[in-house]
């Protein structure tokens, strides 16, 4: 099937920095609640990990109006290409088009109500970030196969997502260490080791491509 490049290496990563937004929010809320921790700063920041990995879920899950919503990435727009995404997702999440309906509008409304926007009445829960977080291990496979013979230069996003949550949960645990014994913190060497998060595939196909280019400021 054919597909529009443009439009890939702007969804992928954002749907990989959802994945980086919600284990951060997961890490650090973890930590702050098990530690019993009175501090504006990591609540704040946990809260903000959230709220952009809403955002980021649905640049690409909401609205069909985003230019980089999940529909865009064909260059045919055909029918096809909207039931292979949709039955295949139904299927993988194991709920009916209903429930998917129902749960994409819950995440929109916390987006437009609560995470980008703010009406003063919003009292809806927050949505299950699990379900965001299978959506996106979908569209990961999903996509992998409609852009074949063309390969993605990056492990799987269950797997990356996996790896970070283990890194990020050994890093949160060292700082804790730290925080109770001061006098040890000049081995604090995170910022000089070189990070291995992005292990490079080494994959075969006409377009290789990483997906870790995160702007920055």
């Amino acid at each position: 099937m054919s597909y529009e490049p443009k439009v890939l290496i702007n969804q992928l990563p954002i749907v990989k920095w959802f994945i980086y937004h919600l284990t951060y929010y997961r890490v650090i809320s973890k930590a702050y609640k098990e530690r019993q921790l009175q501090n504006e700063f990591r609540k704040l920041t946990s809260d903000a990990h959230l709220l952009r990995a809403t955002i980021n879920w649905c640049m690409v899950f909401g609205a069909d109006s985003n230019p980089t919503h999940w529909k865009r990435l064909s260059s045919t727009k055909s029918q096809a290409h909207d039931e292979s995404f949709r039955d295949g997702l139904l299927t993988a999440l194991g709920i009916s088009e209903d429930q998917w309906k129902r749960y994409g509008t819950s995440m929109r409304e916390f987006r437009d109500k609560y995470a980008a926007h703010r009406e003063l009445d919003f009292a809806s829960p927050v949505p299950s970030f699990d379900t965001a977080l299978q959506v996106a291990f979908y569209y990961d496979q999903w996509v992998r196969k409609i852009i074949s013979p063309d390969t993605i230069a990056e492990p799987a996003l269950e797997s990356f997502a996996r790896s970070l949550q283990k890194s990020e949960g050994r890093k949160a645990r060292f700082l804790h260490i730290l925080r109770a014994f001061p006098d040890v913190s000049n081995i604090l060497i995170l910022h000089g080791r070189r990070d291995a998060r992005f292990p490079r595939c080494g994959q075969s196909g006409q377009q290789v491509m990483r997906v870790d280019n995160y702007p920055r400021s």
